[in-house]
């Protein structure tokens, strides 16, 4: 038998079914219980009821060169806030951020220097931005983020991007594309010729005999066979060489070893003797892309970035047919890539967002948005949105970048690229010979090289 409920007890049981009557159809209640618990006659509160609060919208904000950055950035914030309404992404222009993988000092100094003022959470660098910004104090470790990915990191993003932000035994950057090099080369000079496309497994020896073919008229109206962008150390690695001692843990530079003064002296022979590629007295330094841009070079070895249209804000569009292939080896096939990356600055308030954002960039596909190089995480590069965000060549450039060497995880880094930037500018000015070039440039680097330091750890999250 069911106990009886006593007058009270059954009007207190009513009084939440009442209330929300109430509230929805403006039912009076009854004339007794008109002021109990706070409500009036006519079931309004007389005081205020707590209410459950809208979650609280959270900036992030990432320094970029420009608006133009910023808007080049847009397509995939969004991707981001729509998946995360909760957030918001504050791209903010900050007066003297390098474009590119260059002034690495300069802006490693306004980061240190903004750190105390400023409240950023993230920033996009590049492989050889990473070791000084990490010894400095710039960024904030990634190690205890990670297992939100999963580990290792090698399953789930290409090693060389991975080695590239790998120092002191920790993650600082999360990688996001690479841009690696290439050859790329003029259809139409090809089709005239009645030459078929460069082999995707190209050697040297084929760079030869092909400039040769290619190589036709002269001053004004000469077309050159072949070209070197300022890539010198992919024809080292392709020659059997390297440019430190050892590529995880290195010690010091090794610029002047012979398999590297041998390939610098190719590109002499090129030049020389065989005559497919021009001096700078052919072709100035800073017109050498134009030149292949208007139609006087067949081939060109160079970054993908150079490529033209295919992003806001990128080069202007080859006004040509191109086609691209993975650059020609000769000991080995490698190239080498600039990386870009996201990472959590320091001084940053706002870790946990930062990362949940960061996290998206890097492993996120956006749909719209086109695409400065290709994605360094791996799932990302079996969508079928690959090919249309990188309408040319996407599958020489997934398969070149399976032979990428990373440039080493040291602070000189960048300093190695512009020495041998250098040393190949000085042999295609015949300014120098190209062991007396690659000696120099060996001394430099050993005075650059310096005291590796230890680096300046970043407070870590509480949680």
């Amino acid at each position: 038998m069911r106990p009886r409920l006593s007058r009270r007890r059954f009007l207190l049981g009513a009084l939440p079914a009442a209330a929300v009557l109430t509230a929805c159809g403006g039912v009076q209640l009854p004339g007794g219980l008109a002021n109990l618990n706070g409500l009036s006659r006519a079931g309004i509160p007389a005081t205020p009821i707590a209410q459950i609060g809208a979650p609280t919208q959270v900036t992030i904000i990432a320094p970029v060169p420009d608006k133009p950055s910023a808007d080049r950035l847009a397509g995939r914030v969004k991707d981001f806030t729509d998946a995360n309404p909760t957030l918001a992404v504050d791209l903010r222009p900050l007066n003297g951020m390098p474009r590119g993988p260059f002034d690495i000092d300069k802006w490693v100094d306004l980061l240190s220097n903004v750190a105390s003022t400023a409240d950023l959470d993230a920033a996009i660098g590049w492989d050889v931005w990473a070791p000084d910004m990490i010894d400095r104090g710039v960024l904030r470790s990634l190690d205890p983020y990670l297992a939100d990915i999963g580990k290792p990191l090698d399953r789930f993003f290409m090693v060389p991007a991975v080695q590239a932000f790998r120092r002191f035994g920790r993650i600082w950057m999360l990688p996001w594309q690479a841009q690696p090099v290439m050859l790329f080369y003029n259809r139409q000079i090809f089709d005239q010729a009645a030459l078929p496309a460069p082999d995707k497994r190209a050697r040297w020896s084929d760079v030869e005999a092909l400039g040769g073919i290619l190589t036709k008229g002269s001053d004004k109206t000469k077309t050159w066979g072949f070209d070197v962008g300022s890539t010198l150390d992919v024809l080292i690695y392709q020659n059997g060489g390297r440019i430190v001692d050892d590529p995880i843990e290195p010690t010091k530079p090794t610029l002047d070893e012979q398999p590297n003064i041998d390939a610098l002296a190719w590109v002499d022979d090129l030049i020389k003797r065989l005559k497919i590629m021009p001096s700078s007295i052919d072709v100035r330094g800073d017109q050498r892309m134009a030149a292949f841009a208007n139609g006087q070079l067949a081939m060109r070895l160079d970054r993908m970035s150079i490529r033209g249209g295919t992003y806001q804000g990128s080069p202007k569009p080859w006004a040509f047919p191109w086609g691209v292939v993975p650059p020609p080896g000769r000991v080995t096939r490698s190239t080498v890539a600039n990386f870009q990356s996201w990472g959590i600055l320091s001084n940053s308030t706002r870790v946990d967002e930062a990362w949940t954002f960061i996290r998206h960039m890097c492993t996120k596909l956006p749909a719209e948005a086109k695409l400065d190089g290709v994605p360094a995480f791996l799932a990302l590069q079996s969508s079928p949105d690959l090919g249309r965000l990188l309408p040319e060549g996407t599958d020489a450039y997934l398969t070149a970048l399976a032979d990428t060497v990373p440039a080493p995880a040291v602070p000189a880094a960048n300093t190695l690229q512009q020495l041998l930037g250098n040393a190949l500018f000085q042999v295609i000015s015949s300014q120098a010979t190209p062991p007396d070039a690659m000696h120099a440039a060996q001394s430099s680097a050993l005075k650059a090289w310096g005291v590796q330091p230890k680096p300046t750890v970043a407070p870590q999250p509480t949680s």
